[in-house]
């Protein structure tokens, strides 16, 4: 089982960076304080099961650990911010280098090449999500740091590893099941990328999730899964569980439990 949470909060500067996009040497990430609560509850429930644990937490989730302990884990938490960077360094439907249609006199539609939309931005799109680890704040501050360990765990980086016998990911972080659309081949992003490296499951979220609410589902997910419970099963019934208790939890909208979806074997 491999667990990590990150906390760390920093001022960050404009430097050197990471594909083409700058957008993510700008981004500054607040504390998350469920994260801590969340693998900590988690992994003492592991744990109280003799099950082998890595938890990493805060400054110790620095990207060369996280990855070492991901390669050699059968469950796998990772509890952080989250980003896709569509909105900020994507493409619109027009800028995808496929040529686009400007409306013609009288109604009729005029085809034209990508040349006369202006500059178009041939960004990978799997250098545009990823999951914040430590030090991510830091790592560009006065135009140094990137590398292999500059506290991003980009999906381009994900799909490079060999996660053969994972049989979960857990993303517990925002936006970690969006990326780039490419005509004919589906999305690009995290989801995408631990599929190629070998996960059986995976669970992602599909909108920026509130702290609090998303401990309390993965406590109770885990907790059916430590139980010898189905996971796909399992994570329908936790779902619900966040539902029913709704009038009195605060819980019963969507926005708390249904932006994660469970993808993979059961």
């Amino acid at each position: 089982m491999g667990l990590a949470s990150q906390m760390q909060v920093a001022s960050a500067t404009a430097g050197k960076q990471r594909g083409q996009c700058g957008k993510l040497n700008e981004l500054m990430w607040n504390p998350l304080p469920g994260t801590a609560g969340e693998v900590n509850v988690i992994g003492s429930s592991f744990q109280k099961q003799n099950i082998p644990l890595t938890l990493l937490k805060a400054g110790e989730a620095q990207e060369a650990k996280v990855r070492s302990a991901m390669q050699s884990a059968r469950y796998i938490l990772l509890s952080t911010h989250g980003f896709f960077l569509g909105d900020e360094c994507g493409f619109s439907e027009k800028a995808r280098d496929i040529g686009g249609v400007r409306p013609g006199m009288q109604g009729q539609g005029m085809m034209i090449g990508p040349e006369a939309l202006g500059p178009v931005r041939k960004e990978n799109p799997l250098l545009l999500s990823g999951l914040v680890l430590a030090g991510a704040n830091n790592s560009w501050k006065g135009g140094a740091g990137g590398g292999d360990n500059d506290g991003y765990l980009l999906a381009m980086e994900v799909a490079n590893m060999d996660l053969e016998g994972v049989e979960l990911v857990t993303l517990s972080a925002c936006k970690t099941g969006l990326g780039e659309i490419k005509r004919g081949e589906g999305v690009f992003g995290l989801k995408r990328s631990f599929m190629i490296a070998g996960a059986e499951g995976l669970v992602m979220s599909l909108w920026s999730v509130p702290d609090k609410e998303t401990k309390e589902l993965m406590t109770d997910f885990y907790g059916r899964i430590l139980a010898k419970n189905p996971k796909r099963d399992s994570f329908r019934q936790s779902q619900l569980k966040m539902l029913k208790i709704g009038d009195k939890g605060g819980y019963h909208h969507p926005f708390y439990w249904a932006a994660f979806e469970y993808i993979g074997v059961n």
